[in-house]
């Protein structure tokens, strides 16, 4: 593969054998820095920004693969630590209505999925739904994937969550895992009229293991429902420093040993508490403009019995400071059309690009 942006394997195999699945590859290996994002928006315009600090700039390194696979897209990615932003306004841009599954090879993501902190990394094969923003601070990584549509596997987003994990603990996670690296090492052997079973037959796997847990037994219902008012209940009153299994016992009547047992899977009722402030913290830091104070009121507002107690459950609980998720979500919601960010104050036009468009862009809008 010579220097430069995009190498497309359809192209390149075409003399050889015209069914041959279409495979774009994009590196930055030779290209000026600047050039980079550039590129990159060629590739995947409207799908996503990708944010980067000076320092982050300087030793940019992004290195990806998309293959279509009749109503699929299989991927490989890595890159230096970014942030991947996208917004309500590239869910607007009619890329939406699809699924994405990723397994990390190495490296992790901290983000917001669904308005809820969370993080992921190796060990499961993670579902995250596009047709909601997703704001995520990416450490260098390496990961594989598929682009699924919602139609393909009955994916509902006002029933299902936006952030699905499928731990390699379990035979779903290892079965999930070996179907994507087996696209991922096949790709450039596969021909296109494979490609519609294929593809049919993945996503009946997917679909079944989305949909194969989804129902309460019924002797569960009424745990279910006592479960749902705890949590409304809590969810009202975090701001409440009285907030505790006492508070609780006395509003619902309920036995301290009935709450516990309601909370045994959160790690009980004190820690879920916690859990749920902190989470609370982690948006409010997300969507603050600026650093200087921030985390005092964080602090103050979550209920935390000083900067020091909130900076300790923090860090333990997210791996970072508090001031490092300043900011993550905060002025990206309606970025310049056309343009990426590259750090603070730094806007990069997408000018000069070499074809129009984006390539998984329009392959997924045909999904």
């Amino acid at each position: 593969m010579s220097d430069g942006a995009f190498f497309n394997a359809r192209l390149d195999s075409a003399s050889q054998d015209s069914r041959i699945i279409p495979i774009d590859y994009f590196h930055a290996r030779g290209l000026p820095r600047k050039d980079v994002f550039d590129y990159w928006h060629d590739f995947a315009s409207g799908i996503n920004d990708i944010v980067v600090s000076d320092e982050e700039f300087r030793r940019l390194h992004m290195e990806t693969m998309a293959a279509r696979i009749d109503s699929l897209i299989v991927s490989s990615f890595a890159a230096n630590s970014h942030r991947f932003v996208r917004t309500r306004q590239h869910v607007a841009s009619g890329f939406a209505e699809y699924v994405r599954l990723r397994l990390y090879r190495s490296g992790k993501s901290k983000g917001i999925y669904g308005d809820k902190p969370g993080e992921l990394g190796p060990g499961a094969v993670h579902l995250i739904d596009y047709s909601r923003p997703v704001y995520e601070q990416i450490e260098d990584l390496e990961q594989i994937g598929l682009y699924v549509p919602h139609w393909a596997i009955g994916y509902d987003p006002s029933v299902h969550s936006q952030c699905m994990s499928f731990s390699l603990d379990t035979p779903a996670g290892r079965i999930l895992a070996d179907t994507i690296s087996t696209l991922v090492r096949e790709a450039p052997h596969l021909h296109e009229d494979q490609a519609p079973e294929l593809a049919t037959g993945i996503s009946g796997l997917m679909r079944g293991l989305i949909h194969g847990a989804k129902n309460e037994p019924e002797r569960r219902a009424i745990r279910v429902a006592r479960g749902h008012a705890f949590r409304t209940h809590i969810e009202r009153n975090l701001r409440d420093p009285d907030l505790s299994v006492a508070s609780l016992s006395q509003v619902f009547g309920a036995a301290r040993a009935t709450i516990y047992r309601d909370f045994a899977e959160d790690g009980g009722v004190e820690r879920y508490i916690i859990g749920r402030r902190l989470e609370r913290a982690y948006l409010f830091l997300a969507d603050a403009s600026q650093n200087r104070g921030a985390v005092q009121v964080a602090s103050n507002e979550w209920g935390f019995k000083s900067v020091s107690h909130f900076t300790r459950l923090f860090r333990k609980r997210y791996g970072c400071r508090p001031g490092d998720v300043v900011g993550l979500r905060a002025n990206h919601d309606e970025p310049a059309a056309g343009h990426l960010h590259c750090g603070i104050g730094c806007t990069l036009s997408a000018s000069g690009t070499k074809r129009s468009g984006s390539l998984i862009g329009s392959w997924l809008s045909a999904l």
